[in-house]
């Protein structure tokens, strides 16, 4: 299924929106939310696949385009199934553009390959040297308690992250076949069995004391093992976060993502509503 959807957002008086949109099924959004009490102008919004899950064949685009101040956090309801694909391999093709001042969060649910899975992912991340962008995700084991673990037959993923002018500032390879090399093999997962990985790219301030930052951050989470390392160009930080189960690797992300708007677009209102970390 040849899925696809383009949104653009755009700032008006202080409040993000959707001011363009194409969407054709399976793909779609829901109604723009804005429930965060500490930066109530920052769009929520809800990617949605009418279809279930990912299945072998299907080629889905999504293209985000954050304009100039906008605020938007985007995610998925719930968790990505990616079907068995004996035949051809399923594809997913995710390009967001952040303008100058944007703050932009792409963070789906985890990810979930059944038994006999194919999935090629090809992310292109762009940023003003003035916005704030962090794409993150979470590659579960698979129906665990299905006794499926690793059992996918592949699992490959390229994320490429340049400036406005072309310049590439990291280019981040993940290639899994478990029939060949096990992903719990030293130098890969290890003993752990799930893998969250956050990126983030920002002019604002300095990456390596955020990194410090975050690297403190999450020694305090337990049942995990995790790092945070400064990008080369100095503009952004890459985290990797080692778990046996999903839930403690996605309540350090959402920490990670917490100290982030606390950082970049300010302070919490103590007491509010927005200064959870949902």
């Amino acid at each position: 299924m040849e899925g696809c959807l383009k949104l653009e957002f755009a700032s008006r008086d202080g409040v993000t929106q959707i001011v363009d949109r194409y969407q054709r099924a399976p793909l779609q959004v829901q109604k723009v939310l804005h429930p965060h009490g500490a930066h109530p102008g920052m769009a929520w919004v809800y990617v949605v696949s009418i279809a279930g899950g990912i299945v072998q064949g299907d080629r889905l685009q999504i293209e985000i385009v954050a304009r100039d101040g906008a605020q938007v956090h985007l995610t998925t309801p719930a968790a990505t199934k990616i079907y068995r694909s004996p035949a051809c391999p399923s594809c997913h093709l995710l390009r967001i553009r952040a303008g100058a001042g944007t703050y932009v969060e792409y963070l789906p649910g985890p990810v979930i390959p059944f038994r006999g899975a194919r999935f090629l992912e090809e992310v292109t991340l762009v940023a003003h040297p003035t916005a704030t962008l962090l794409f993150g995700g979470i590659l579960s084991p698979g129906r665990v308690a299905m006794g499926e673990s690793h059992v996918y037959d592949l699992y490959s993923s390229r994320i490429t992250a340049e400036g406005e002018d072309g310049a590439l500032e990291f280019l981040d390879i993940m290639h899994l076949t478990p029939a060949t090399i096990p992903p719990k093999r030293p130098g890969l997962l290890g003993r752990f069995d799930v893998l969250g990985t956050l990126h983030l790219l920002t002019g604002k301030g300095t990456a390596r004391e955020f990194g410090d930052r975050l690297h403190r951050l999450l020694q305090e989470h337990g049942e995990i093992l995790a790092g945070a390392s400064e990008l080369p160009s100095g503009r952004g930080v890459t985290v990797r976060i080692l778990g046996r189960q999903v839930e403690p690797v996605a309540a350090a992300i959402q920490a990670c993502l917490a100290l982030a708007r606390v950082t970049f677009l300010g302070a919490a209102q103590p007491g509010s509503p927005g200064a959870s970390t949902n």
